[in-house]
C-alpha cells in the first residue's frame, strides 16, 4: 500500500500566522492528521502584507521574496521536528494579495523555486491559476477537502479572514465566498487596541444596527448567484468603508458585523433545501469566537441545522490539512479541485510543482 507524507502550508487572509502540518495519504483513502504548528508572522512583515502599494511591482516581488524566506524558516523548523520520515512534498498555499478571477488572475505571493531550494523538497503552489484558465473561480478550494476527508456533512463551514461554505445536497456540490468575516471584525477590534475581539465579547455588549446591516445586505455581491468569490482589496476597501464611516459605537459595529455574517450563512443554506439530519462542520479563527458561534447556533436550529465543532486543531489547520491534500492529488496527477463548485469548464490538476 503506497503511503505518502505532505507537509500543508496555509497563509490566511487575517494575516494571525502561518498554519504548518503534517498529513499521510494511502491510496486507499485513509489519512491521518499527524502534527502540526502555527507560527506568528514578524509584526513587519504582517505591517508590510497588509499595507503593499499594489501599483508598486518592484516592492511587490521584494516582498515576496521576505514572505517565502519566512515560510522556508518556519517550515524547516517543523521539518527538524519530524523524525524517520520520508516527506514527499510542501503544498503551500501563498498570500492572496489580489484576486479577479473575472479578469483573468488571482496573485499568491510565494517563490515556489526558492522554497523548494531552501527546504530541498518538492514544492506544490499556485493551485487556483489552472481553475481560473478554465472559467472558474479558482476558489473555495476546500470544496475538494469538505467532499473527500470531511464528507458526512452536509455544510462545511470556514469562518476564516472571509467566510466561505461548502454545501453537499445530493447531487448539489456547491462552494463559495459567503462574506467577509475576521478581516472586519480584527480590524474593528483593532480600533479599540486590540488584535481581535476575544470571545466576541466586545460585539456581544453592542448593539446591531439595522441601517448599517441593510446597508452591507444590499451590496451587489450579496445578490449574486455563485460561484463567486471575494477579493480582500475590496473586503478591505470599500466593504470596511462603509462600515467605518457609519456613525456607530465600534461594539455596535462589531455587533452588527457578527449579525450581517449570521444572516449570509443562513441565506446560503436556506436557499435550497434543507435534508433531514444536516450537520454543519465549523472550522477557522472565527469558531472560537463564542458569541458568533452562539448566534450561528441559535439560528440554525430554526432550520433544523446541527452545529458542530470539531477538534481545535482541525478547527485552526484544516486550511493546511486542505493545502496537504490538493498537494498529495496533484503528485497523482489527479483532479484536485472541484469544478462543479468554481464554475471552471472540466476538472483538472492544479498546481505549479518545483523541484529542488
Amino acid at each position: 500500500m503506497d503511503m505518502q507524507y505532505i507537509v500543508g502550508v496555509m497563509s490566511g487572509s487575517s494575516l494571525d500566522g502561518l498554519d504548518v502540518c503534517l498529513c499521510s495519504f494511502h491510496d486507499n483513502g485513509e489519512w491521518k492528521f499527524l502534527r502540526s504548528k502555527a507560527y506568528d508572522l514578524p509584526d513587519i512583515l504582517a505591517k508590510s502584507l497588509r499595507n503593499l502599494p499594489f501599483h508598486d511591482v518592484r516592492s511587490m516581488y521584494t516582498l515576496e521574496v521576505s514572505f517565502t524566506d519566512f515560510c522556508s524558516q518556519s517550515i524547516l523548523q517543523f521539518l527538524g521536528e519530524i523524525k524517520d520520515i520520508k516527506i514527499s512534498a510542501i503544498a503551500t498555499h501563498g498570500h492572496t494579495i489580489l484576486h479577479h478571477p473575472e479578469e483573468g488572475y488571482s496573485i499568491q505571493l510565494t517563490n515556489g523555486a526558492r522554497l523548494a531550494t531552501t527546504v530541498g523538497l518538492p514544492v506544490i503552489c499556485d493551485f487556483r491559476q489552472g481553475d481560473i484558465a478554465l472559467g472558474g473561480q479558482g476558489t473555495p478550494l476546500a470544496a475538494t477537502v469538505d467532499q473527500y476527508l470531511f464528507g458526512e456533512y452536509t455544510y462545511a463551514l470556514n469562518l476564516g479572514g472571509i467566510a466561505n461554505i461548502s454545501i453537499q445536497i445530493e447531487d448539489i456540490n456547491q462552494a463559495y465566498d459567503i462574506a467577509p468575516c475576521n478581516q472586519i471584525l480584527n480590524a474593528l477590534a483593532s480600533e479599540l487596541g486590540k488584535s481581535y475581539d476575544d470571545d466576541g465579547q466586545i460585539a456581544k455588549s453592542g448593539n446591531c444596527n439595522e441601517t448599517l446591516l441593510s446597508s452591507l445586505s444590499d451590496l451587489t455581491y450579496f445578490q449574486k448567484q455563485a460561484p463567486k468569490s471575494l477579493d480582500n482589496s475590496w473586503v478591505m476597501g470599500p466593504f470596511y468603508d462603509i462600515i467605518r464611516s457609519h456613525d456607530s459605537s465600534i461594539p455596535d459595529k462589531l455587533n452588527t458585523m457578527v449579525n450581517f455574517i449570521v444572516d449570509q450563512i443562513i441565506l446560503a443554506i436556506k436557499g435550497k433545501e434543507i435534508p433531514d439530519h444536516a450537520k454543519m462542520l465549523v472550522t477557522g479563527g472565527g469558531a472560537f469566537n463564542t458569541f458568533l458561534i452562539e448566534q450561528l447556533q441559535r439560528k440554525l436550529v430554526k432550520v433544523n441545522v446541527s452545529l458542530e465543532l470539531p477538534s481545535s486543531e482541525i478547527i485552526e489547520f484544516k486550511e493546511s490539512i486542505l493545502m496537504a491534500y490538493l498537494g498529495y492529488l496533484r503528485l497523482q496527477y489527479k483532479p484536485n479541485i472541484i469544478h462543479h463548485a468554481t464554475g471552471a469548464k472540466r476538472a483538472h490538476s492544479g498546481g505549479a510543482i518545483y523541484i529542488p
